[in-house]
């Protein structure tokens, strides 16, 4: 799709970025959050305006191949699970099993460590 980042892409046509995944907009990813919200954060960043839009897991494997298709898999498989804790109790280390909850930087300052070296835009 469009630039170096992957999933944002230019779209002239309407004059808007679009970050297309192939999850629900509403899904709670447990490594990515809420999906559709992504865009938020990119836009705050970025400062341009961006949609979310679900695409199919068959669209998502055309355009990346192997890695789309197992990356759609693993969106699915969140989105019925999306709390990995409860899927296997006793079994997966949490986040404050480890102690490093203060560490987490959500995608907001994610996106902004990369400003130095930018997060390239394509128009």
């Amino acid at each position: 799709m469009g630039n170096d980042n992957g999933r944002v892409a230019w779209l002239p046509s309407f004059g808007k970025h679009i970050l297309a995944l192939p999850s629900k907009a509403d899904a709670l990813l447990p490594v990515a959050g809420y999906t559709g919200v992504n865009t938020e954060a990119w836009e705050k960043v970025t400062g341009k305006s961006a949609i979310y839009c679900e695409i199919s897991d068959e669209s998502f494997g055309k355009l990346f191949g192997p890695w789309g298709t197992e990356v759609a898999g693993q969106f699915r498989f969140s989105e019925q699970f999306p709390y990995w804790d409860n899927l296997l109790p006793g079994v997966t280390v949490t986040v404050d099993q480890l102690k490093v909850r203060d560490q987490l930087a959500g995608l907001e300052e994610a996106l902004d460590t990369l400003k130095p070296g930018g997060i390239k835009v394509i128009f």
